[in-house]
Protein backbone atom coordinates (compact mmCIF):
# COMPACT_ATOMS: atom_id res chain seq x y z
CA UNK A 1 0.00 0.00 0.00
CA UNK A 2 1.45 3.33 -0.85
CA UNK A 3 0.69 7.00 1.12
CA UNK A 4 -2.99 7.53 1.28
CA UNK A 5 -3.81 11.52 1.06
CA UNK A 6 -6.75 11.34 3.57
CA UNK A 7 -7.27 15.52 3.92
CA UNK A 8 -5.29 18.29 5.83
CA UNK A 9 -4.98 18.90 9.78
CA UNK A 10 -3.82 22.82 10.56
CA UNK A 11 -2.92 23.84 6.52
CA UNK A 12 -0.95 20.31 6.87
CA UNK A 13 -1.71 17.58 4.85
CA UNK A 14 -2.38 14.07 6.52
CA UNK A 15 -1.28 10.50 4.66
CA UNK A 16 -1.67 7.35 6.09
CA UNK A 17 -0.12 3.98 4.86
CA UNK A 18 -1.06 0.72 6.04
CA UNK A 19 1.14 -2.29 6.29
CA UNK A 20 1.54 -5.47 7.82
CA UNK A 21 4.77 -5.93 8.84
CA UNK A 22 7.80 -3.61 9.87
CA UNK A 23 10.09 -5.13 7.80
CA UNK A 24 7.99 -3.97 4.58
CA UNK A 25 8.75 -0.05 5.17
CA UNK A 26 11.21 0.62 2.54
CA UNK A 27 14.63 0.81 2.54
CA UNK A 28 14.94 3.65 0.53
CA UNK A 29 14.79 6.93 2.51
CA UNK A 30 13.36 8.52 -0.41
CA UNK A 31 10.41 6.24 -0.55
CA UNK A 32 9.46 7.48 2.98
CA UNK A 33 10.11 11.24 2.41
CA UNK A 34 9.38 12.60 5.64
CA UNK A 35 11.64 15.23 6.34
CA UNK A 36 8.31 17.82 6.50
CA UNK A 37 6.43 15.53 8.35
CA UNK A 38 5.83 14.37 11.66
CA UNK A 39 5.23 10.44 12.12
CA UNK A 40 3.10 8.08 13.91
CA UNK A 41 3.72 4.62 14.47
CA UNK A 42 0.84 2.45 15.27
CA UNK A 43 1.32 -0.84 16.05
CA UNK A 44 -1.90 -3.78 15.98
CA UNK A 45 0.85 -6.15 17.91
CA UNK A 46 3.67 -5.91 20.20
CA UNK A 47 7.09 -5.65 18.15
CA UNK A 48 9.48 -7.99 19.68
CA UNK A 49 13.19 -6.49 20.57
CA UNK A 50 15.61 -7.55 17.19
CA UNK A 51 16.57 -6.84 13.89
CA UNK A 52 13.49 -6.15 12.35
CA UNK A 53 12.93 -3.56 15.15
CA UNK A 54 16.39 -2.30 14.68
CA UNK A 55 15.82 -2.46 10.57
CA UNK A 56 12.58 -0.20 11.30
CA UNK A 57 14.31 2.10 13.55
CA UNK A 58 17.47 2.72 11.17
CA UNK A 59 14.91 3.25 7.74
CA UNK A 60 12.92 5.86 10.26
CA UNK A 61 16.10 7.78 10.82
CA UNK A 62 17.72 7.74 7.61
CA UNK A 63 14.39 9.80 6.49
CA UNK A 64 14.59 11.93 9.43
CA UNK A 65 11.15 13.13 10.42
CA UNK A 66 10.26 15.70 12.47
CA UNK A 67 9.33 14.03 15.30
CA UNK A 68 8.22 10.43 15.96
CA UNK A 69 5.46 9.18 18.22
CA UNK A 70 4.74 5.57 18.58
CA UNK A 71 1.36 3.39 20.14
CA UNK A 72 1.02 0.10 20.54
CA UNK A 73 1.49 -3.07 22.82
CA UNK A 74 4.31 -2.54 24.58
CA UNK A 75 5.13 1.04 23.42
CA UNK A 76 6.66 1.96 26.43
CA UNK A 77 9.64 -0.61 26.00
CA UNK A 78 9.75 0.10 22.45
CA UNK A 79 9.90 3.77 22.81
CA UNK A 80 12.83 3.59 25.19
CA UNK A 81 14.68 1.18 22.39
CA UNK A 82 13.46 3.88 20.18
CA UNK A 83 15.70 6.53 21.86
CA UNK A 84 18.40 4.30 22.01
CA UNK A 85 18.91 3.52 18.74
CA UNK A 86 18.60 6.89 17.74
CA UNK A 87 21.39 8.14 20.11
CA UNK A 88 23.36 5.39 19.54
CA UNK A 89 22.85 6.34 15.74
CA UNK A 90 22.82 10.46 15.78
CA UNK A 91 20.62 11.26 13.13
CA UNK A 92 21.77 13.95 10.76
CA UNK A 93 19.26 16.39 12.12
CA UNK A 94 17.17 16.29 15.08
CA UNK A 95 13.96 13.77 15.28
CA UNK A 96 11.42 14.66 18.52
CA UNK A 97 10.06 11.92 20.36
CA UNK A 98 7.26 10.48 22.58
CA UNK A 99 4.45 7.96 22.91
CA UNK A 100 0.92 8.86 21.90
CA UNK A 101 -1.42 7.91 24.67
CA UNK A 102 -4.81 6.79 25.40
CA UNK A 103 -7.15 3.78 26.35
CA UNK A 104 -7.05 3.26 22.96
CA UNK A 105 -5.87 3.64 19.57
CA UNK A 106 -8.77 6.23 18.33
CA UNK A 107 -7.65 8.53 21.71
CA UNK A 108 -4.18 8.15 20.19
CA UNK A 109 -4.74 9.41 16.93
CA UNK A 110 -6.20 12.22 18.88
CA UNK A 111 -2.99 12.70 20.59
CA UNK A 112 -0.57 12.39 18.03
CA UNK A 113 -2.59 15.39 16.09
CA UNK A 114 -3.23 17.40 18.84
CA UNK A 115 0.42 17.14 21.18
CA UNK A 116 3.02 16.43 18.54
CA UNK A 117 5.42 19.43 17.63
CA UNK A 118 8.96 19.26 16.07
CA UNK A 119 12.37 21.07 17.69
CA UNK A 120 12.23 24.80 17.56
CA UNK A 121 14.86 24.53 14.92
CA UNK A 122 12.68 22.71 12.20
CA UNK A 123 9.64 24.04 13.24
CA UNK A 124 9.31 25.98 9.49
CA UNK A 125 9.97 22.94 7.57
CA UNK A 126 6.77 21.34 8.99
CA UNK A 127 4.00 20.77 6.05
CA UNK A 128 2.63 17.25 6.63
CA UNK A 129 1.34 14.33 9.42
CA UNK A 130 1.94 10.20 7.96
CA UNK A 131 0.56 7.60 9.72
CA UNK A 132 2.83 3.86 9.48
CA UNK A 133 -0.14 1.46 10.56
CA UNK A 134 1.19 -2.30 11.62
CA UNK A 135 -1.20 -4.85 10.96
CA UNK A 136 -3.96 -6.85 9.83
CA UNK A 137 -6.17 -5.04 7.13
CA UNK A 138 -9.47 -4.46 9.43
CA UNK A 139 -6.66 -2.72 11.98
CA UNK A 140 -5.19 -0.73 9.28
CA UNK A 141 -8.79 0.31 7.81
CA UNK A 142 -10.00 1.11 11.55
CA UNK A 143 -6.56 3.69 12.02
CA UNK A 144 -7.68 5.48 8.61
CA UNK A 145 -11.42 5.90 9.68
CA UNK A 146 -10.33 7.38 12.52
CA UNK A 147 -7.60 9.62 10.97
CA UNK A 148 -9.77 10.90 8.97
CA UNK A 149 -12.63 11.47 10.82
CA UNK A 150 -10.53 13.69 12.82
CA UNK A 151 -9.36 15.49 9.75
CA UNK A 152 -13.00 16.09 8.99
CA UNK A 153 -13.68 17.39 12.16
CA UNK A 154 -10.64 20.53 11.61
Amino acid sequence: MQWEEIGSYLDRSVRIRGLRLPAEVPGDSGDLNLMDSELMLCFQHELPDGDEETTLFRRIGLALPLAVKIYGPGSAELFGRMVEHFDAERPLLHIMTGRCYGRDVGEAVEDFFGATWPSEERFDDWRSYSILVFGDVQFCDKVIDIARSVVCRV
